[in-house]
């Protein structure tokens, strides 16, 4: 081969090399996360629905809430902050555990757990929240940057367009003793499901045998998914003695139902309890019981 040749097959392979589109990357060896697996309507649902509502968060500002709000029904319940149409102000806020000096660098859905049928979507999830903290709490404090965990639970439905109707935000801690919280708005009589949400050893004993069942409890390691792992987390909130404090607010339908409720945890040494809220969704069983497959308590 010519000098000339050798050298216009080497530019031909290095024009090649750069201009060529690159490969795919290799799958990921092993089983899918249940988020993802192929065949699971319910679980990509919720993934899409996530996915779109953490957009509208970021997207969204202090004064137009439009993008997050278009992702539930108008008659949907917050846990701790009630309907919908008033819980909105505060929500970004919360969906994102930013305080009024922070700046969000960057949000993600770390972890999903979701099930569900064709009328109806449960989901639980952990979002990882990186912000900029533009004031210290004092001056040895020098970290700009803070990392944050959000947990989330919420009930979408096919009657509501695949909206959610009941959603709850929080970060892990332990609730600290304080004067009755504010009542749940909109109020009802208990019913069956408060029995359950106040009672986590009875709700132990009716979680749905489903892979996606999700309890979200008070501390940094208290969540769970799957039935065993649900009950086992649920006898250990059980220990608290949780009771109902004040009425809840509690909707049933012949396809779902949730709960949202303000409890006290008894708190040794401590003269007041400590607050919590609970959000309990169940679906209704063919003997008119109730299974429960998602339970999440949060600090007030």
């Amino acid at each position: 081969m010519s000098v000339r040749r050798a050298l216009a097959f080497a530019l031909a392979l290095a024009l090649h090399g750069c201009c060529a589109s690159p490969r795919a990357p290799e799958p990921p060896r092993g089983d899918p996360p249940p988020d993802r697996r192929p065949g699971n309507p319910a679980a990509e649902r919720a993934r899409s629905f996530l996915d779109a509502q953490l957009a509208s968060v970021l997207a969204d500002t202090l004064e137009d809430h439009r993008g997050l709000l278009a992702h539930f029904d108008p008659s949907a319940s917050v846990l701790g902050e009630g309907p919908i149409g008033s819980a909105i102000a505060n929500l970004q806020a919360g969906v994102l555990a930013q305080n009024p000096h922070d700046e969000v660098i960057a949000a993600k859905v770390a972890s999903l757990t979701a099930g569900g049928n064709d009328r109806v979507v449960w989901l639980q999830f952990e979002l990882a929240i990186e912000v900029k903290r533009w004031e210290h709490v004092s001056p040895d404090d020098t970290e700009e940057t803070e990392r944050r965990i959000v947990r989330g639970s919420e009930l979408l439905t096919a009657a509501s367009g695949w909206r959610a109707v009941a959603a709850a935000f929080s970060t892990p801690r332990e609730p600290q003793p304080r004067q009755p919280a504010f009542p749940v708005a909109d109020p009802t009589e208990p019913g069956p499901l408060t029995a359950l949400a106040t009672d986590p050893g009875l709700a132990a004993r009716s979680v749905r045998d489903d892979p996606a069942v999700a309890v979200v409890g008070l501390g940094r390691s208290d969540l769970a998914a799957g039935p065993a792992a649900a009950r086992a987390l649920l006898g250990k909130l059980g220990e608290r003695r949780p009771g109902l404090q004040g009425k809840p607010h509690e909707v049933r339908t012949a396809d779902w139902g949730f709960v949202h409720a303000n409890v006290d945890l008894p708190l040794a040494g401590e003269s007041l309890p400590g607050r919590a809220a609970v959000q309990l969704i169940a679906l209704p069983d063919a003997n008119g019981a109730w299974s429960v497959v998602s339970v999440h308590y949060a600090a007030l």
